[in-house]
Order: C-alpha cells, then structure tokens, then sequence
C-alpha cells in the first residue's frame, strides 16, 4: 500500500516538474548575406568579401554565406562565358547582428569583359 502511495505522488507531482522544464531560449536569425540572382543562365558565382574568397554560389538557388556584424565590399564573377563576356557585380553591403541582408542581382546588364 505504501508503495502505491508513492506513485501516485510522483505521479501528482510530474505536471509541476515538467513545467519548470519548458525551454525559454529564444533563437537567434544567422548574422551574414543571402544571395539570389535573377535572369541568368545557370552557372556558378565566385563570391569575394573584401577580396577574400568565400565560396561558389549557383545562379539557379539562393547562397548564404556568414558573415560578422560590418560593412563589406563584395565582388561577384560568373565562372561561365559567353564569348569574351561573362558577369560581374559590385557592391557594399552592411550586415546588422542577428540578421540576413538578402540581396538580388540580375544578370541582365552586367556583362563584363576581359
């Protein structure tokens, strides 16, 4: 009987422990950039944040690439040609704590050339 009676207390008493349990984190958006490009063929972007690089984008879905709290120059290459032209963007981008800048390029009207 008075195991019984020992049950039924844990048993009470489980609503008030797992209340105390409940998770109250809160989540934090990824810091950096998210990419997407538009009108394009598909190819491959080389992606340069202050000249440095970062890693290979795709033209058909959309890259993110983390990034600190700052101010950045960015330089982006296609690694495909069309004869002697291929595409290229140049921008600053400013990246807030705790937040994704999403940015869109066109290809339309950004051919370069060696």
């Amino acid at each position: 009987m008075r195991q019984l009676g020992a049950v039924i207390f844990v048993l009470a008493l489980m609503p008030v422990l797992l209340a105390g349990c409940s998770d109250n984190s809160t989540e934090v958006a990824p810091t950096g950039i998210r990419l997407n490009y538009t009108d394009c063929l598909s190819f491959g972007v080389w992606v340069f944040v202050d000249g440095e690089y970062q890693g290979l984008a795709s033209s058909e879905e959309p890259a993110f690439f983390p990034l600190a709290a700052g101010t950045y120059d960015l330089y982006m290459a296609s690694n495909a040609k069309i004869g002697n032209a291929y595409f290229c963007w140049t921008d600053q981008v400013t990246v807030s704590d705790g937040s994704t800048k999403s940015l869109t390029y066109s290809c339309d009207g950004h051919e370069c050339s060696d």
